[in-house]
């Protein structure tokens, strides 16, 4: 099982960029990077909630790209549960929350970065993850 605590250090850790790293990036991205850990795009914890068709591809993966994280974002602790237990029927390595992307898109809605200004919130959601996961969880 994939820990933080043994990864190889340094650790390269592929940044998570919606509309680029997808499954065949993050393949290209092995090949030529080998202990590379690979970050899903952005991947919405409404959309996995509500098994929206795409959200739902985003979470296939290739063996080849282990170890691999998959990123969530949303705001809704509920639905984060469920995600965490849907990603986790997928078998990654590990689930990573995202705080911390600045866009506006992503900040307009309340995701992202803008958890940042309810901590509350922003702890309610990684304490439901973790809980409903035995997958290594991230901020």
């Amino acid at each position: 099982m994939f820990s933080w605590e043994k990864a190889k250090k340094p650790m390269l850790l592929l940044a998570p960029m919606a509309g680029y790293t997808d499954s065949a990036f993050r393949q290209v991205v092995k090949q030529l990077a080998p202990n590379t850990i690979c970050v899903t795009e952005l991947i919405s914890a409404d959309g996995i909630k509500f098994k929206g068709k795409r959200t739902m591809e985003y979470l296939d993966f290739s063996e080849s790209e282990r170890p691999l994280i998959v990123q969530l974002f949303g705001k809704k602790p509920d639905f984060f549960r469920e995600a965490a237990q849907a990603v986790e029927n997928q078998k990654p390595d590990g689930i990573d929350i995202n705080m911390g992307c600045p866009a506006r898109k992503v900040i307009g809605s309340m995701h992202g970065s803008a958890l940042l200004k309810d901590p509350e919130l922003a702890e309610k959601i990684a304490r439901t993850t973790v809980e409903s996961t035995s997958l290594p969880v991230s901020v």
